[in-house]
């Protein structure tokens, strides 16, 4: 479980910013007035919605979790509206762009805060289905800008990938991992790519044909992966164990598809590393091998 409450902290320092700048261009005259009580109305609002997030963390509804997206969102888009609506666009384009400039500065931040709030929540509360499919789209965004600053490929050289193994990417996303991958394994190697969700792995299959990459299979499944046993040589299990019920069960399945000589490459980005050696250690069926830039390797036994 998730227990780190930082972003409902930034989330909400973001909205007192957000006011804070405004007033003070406000005073030395750079903005209206209009565009100071939007964005005092917007920051009171996503604090409020930032604090009753943090209350209703760990449920399965998520309302107010799904409002910390959508109010910023929805202000940087009612904001040029209703200015121009009131205003006329040439007063908008006179004086509105300043503010509408320092509210996107603050909103934009929120969404993509709102959004890890949400992915933590459904971590938190246990969840093993897959999110609106709304929710996976704004999610894919966000992961898609993440993919540059997390080196995939980098990544997996380090990990050990080498040309011709078969590779299963758990829980594998928009395939910020699957598609580097295959192209590491090469012709001669195979990457499958399985994810809970059917967008998702729609996503992976239309990135890897996109390519050309032929040796991407999607699977649509939860723990069951339906691979042949001593099938699979590396297992990457990336930002998806903490949403995981059946950990049991799923390191059950691991084992039987690898092979003697396979291993599982496990991110701890949202469970310390001690927490995934504990889950590792319960089972017996794996040997901790490596601990390095927050990547674990297990070896089976």
């Amino acid at each position: 479980m998730i227990r780190s409450k930082k972003p409902y902290a930034f989330y909400i320092l973001v909205g007192a910013l957000g006011v804070i700048v405004m007033a003070a261009l406000y005073c030395v005259g750079s903005v209206c007035i209009d565009g100071l009580s939007f964005e005092t109305g917007l920051g009171i609002l996503t604090i409020a919605v930032g604090a009753l997030a943090l209350r209703e963390r760990g449920s399965e509804r998520g309302i107010i979790h799904r409002l910390c997206i959508l109010v910023p969102l929805g202000a940087i888009i009612l904001f040029p509206v209703g200015q121009i609506i009131h205003s006329g666009v040439e007063a908008f384009l006179t004086i509105g762009l300043a503010p509408l400039a320092v509210l996107t500065l603050f909103a934009v931040p929120q969404v993509a805060l709102g959004i890890i709030l949400v992915r933590n929540n459904e971590f938190v509360s246990g969840e093993d289905r897959p999110v609106p499919g709304s929710m996976f789209r704004m999610m894919s965004i966000f992961l898609r800008v993440r993919e540059p600053f997390k080196k995939p490929m980098q990544r997996l050289q380090k990990v050990g990938l080498q040309e011709g193994q078969t590779v299963l990417d758990y829980g594998c996303g928009i395939g910020s991992y699957a598609i580097p991958a295959s192209k590491i394994v090469g012709a001669s190697g195979k990457v499958y790519a399985l994810d809970i969700h059917p967008m998702a792995v729609e996503r992976v299959k239309k990135r890897a044909e996109k390519i050309g990459l032929s040796n991407v299979h999607t699977i649509l499944s939860n723990i069951d992966t339906s691979l042949p046993d001593n099938s699979v040589d590396v297992i990457l299990l990336y930002d998806v164990l903490q949403i995981i019920k059946n950990r049991d069960g799923l390191l059950q399945e691991f084992h039987r598809v690898l092979k003697p000589s396979g291993f599982v490459s496990v991110d701890s980005d949202h469970l310390r590393p001690e927490e995934v050696q504990d889950v590792f250690a319960s089972t017996g069926l794996f040997s901790q091998v490596d601990c390095e830039n927050g990547l674990l390797k297990f070896m089976k036994l």
